[in-house]
């Protein structure tokens, strides 16, 4: 981070504090940018936490390799949170792991999935509706965008670097949750036909 004087934040025009890049950030923005960068970060550590859990069970020895831990992001906002695609409720910001939101947000934008604008509604869709589940407990929402934003950054990845067949697995899982919740049901049964239809499964 650099400092500059004399300069407007090149997001909302009040004074600059600091450079992110060649971008003036005030403190407002700079801590928006601080914020999203953690939820990122969250996102990825539980990602690999759950490929080490997979790896685990699928070997047979459950609590063999250490995991990151996994801090809440710092909260700024006292507004309802919107990513590009995806809005957080105030209400909900505590209860779920934003991290994982985040991770789902910026897989839909990275690649568009493929330019597929069905599949990239449906699964923004089934994400919305997953966050602003209030029936489910909050360990059930945050396994499911845990598990989606799994299956989201592979539907974003090049083919070649894709893992389909976990990906079908933990899309398996996704659909054995998600058929318990009315709410969800119809909205992974619009999108399981799409994702399974991208990866070419059978």
């Amino acid at each position: 981070m650099n400092t500059t004087q004399s300069r407007s934040c090149d997001q909302c025009g009040k004074p600059a504090v600091c450079l992110i890049g060649s971008h003036p950030l005030c403190v407002d923005c700079y801590s928006k940018w601080v914020h999203s960068n953690q939820m990122v970060q969250a996102g990825y550590n539980q990602r690999i936490n759950y490929m080490t859990e997979m790896f685990e069970v699928t070997a047979g020895v459950p609590g063999l390799f250490p995991r990151y831990s996994v801090p809440q992001p710092t909260q700024y906002f006292h507004q309802p949170t919107t990513f590009n695609n995806i809005q957080v409720d105030r209400s909900v910001v505590g209860a779920i792991n934003t991290g994982d939101v985040a991770a789902i947000d910026a897989a839909i934008d990275r690649a568009s999935i493929g330019g597929d604008n069905e599949l990239k509604e449906a699964l923004t869709e089934f994400a919305q509706k997953v966050v602003g589940d209030l029936h489910s407990d909050a360990e059930l929402r945050n396994q499911l965008l845990e598990q989606l934003s799994f299956l989201a950054t592979q539907l974003s990845l090049p083919k070649p670097q894709q893992k389909r067949q976990l990906a079908k697995a933990v899309a398996g899982a996704i659909k054995e949750t998600a058929g318990t919740i009315a709410g969800l049901a119809l909205a992974w049964q619009k999108l399981e036909p799409l994702v399974s239809s991208y990866f070419g499964w059978k």
